[in-house]
């Protein structure tokens, strides 16, 4: 019988696809932009503030508002404005969209989604 942590190490051990592991490394390299990209891609037509945002993702405004302006950085959201507040809403460009959707999709196996969770956490240290 394994223990849960020879599990968990058994799902991190294989390496994520060279392209998903580059993306998760350099652009998605924190849980806060993983929760924002997910909500967007779930709601494609969303535009909000950080602090709508932060309120959709159960994250405080002044810990999302730095990961907002970094995935804007590397292309992932576009940023608009209401007046003089930044709106952000997913990205237009299609290869980065088509990108995101794989991410996610991949997300949906637990060892994936496992792999990326370590990958993750590693970013953050």
């Amino acid at each position: 019988m394994t223990s849960a942590k020879e599990g968990f190490m058994d799902a991190v051990s294989e390496e994520l696809p060279a392209e998903m592991l580059s993306f998760v490394h350099d652009k998605l390299n924190s849980f806060v932009k993983w929760d924002i990209l997910r909500f967007l891609k779930q709601n494609p037509h969303a535009a909000d503030t950080q602090a709508g945002l932060a309120l959709y993702v159960g994250r405080r405004p002044e810990v999302v508002a730095p990961q907002l302006q970094e995935m804007a950085d590397d292309g992932l959201l576009q940023v608009g404005s209401v007046g003089d507040m930044p709106v952000y809403t997913l990205t237009e460009d299609p290869a980065t969209r088509d990108l995101v959707t794989r991410f996610l999709e991949s997300c949906e196996d637990r060892r994936f989604r496992l792999r990326v969770v370590y990958h993750v956490a590693r970013c953050m240290r």
